[in-house]
């Protein structure tokens, strides 16, 4: 286990879910919120997680809401955030987030566990 969990901000329950069981089953603790405006209450109550898999298109927040607010709080500029979305613009949308990368959804689970493995223990 890692010392803070991953934090997945995805509205998809069942995407979340079935990463949430793959990440666990390689020794990740993972938490989950529903869209971008949980996300930031989840950082207020449970602080600084060790990477944000982060969805693009969400109800009442999305991804570049979150990222965008995020920013504005200099505890929260430096978490590392995964775009993890189905949108085609996918690569440009991280590109203008500054995101640490990007997966397409659907995406295999080795893409997956390599880009979250990498993320954590090579940060840029």
């Amino acid at each position: 286990m890692r010392d803070a969990p991953i934090l997945i901000v995805d509205d998809e329950d069942d995407t979340a879910q079935a990463v949430r069981e793959l990440l666990a089953r390689h020794g990740f603790d993972v938490d989950h919120a529903p869209n971008g405006l949980a996300g930031l209450e989840y950082l207020r109550a449970h602080g600084r997680p060790a990477m944000i898999l982060l969805d693009w298109s969400m109800p009442l927040m999305n991804g570049g809401q979150m990222m965008q607010a995020m920013q504005a709080e200099p505890e929260w500029r430096n978490i590392p955030v995964v775009l993890f979305t189905a949108d085609p613009d996918a690569r440009n949308h991280a590109l203008e987030l500054r995101a640490a990368g990007y997966l397409k959804k659907p995406c295999a689970a080795f893409d997956l566990l390599t880009i979250v493995d990498n993320t954590i223990r090579h940060p840029a």
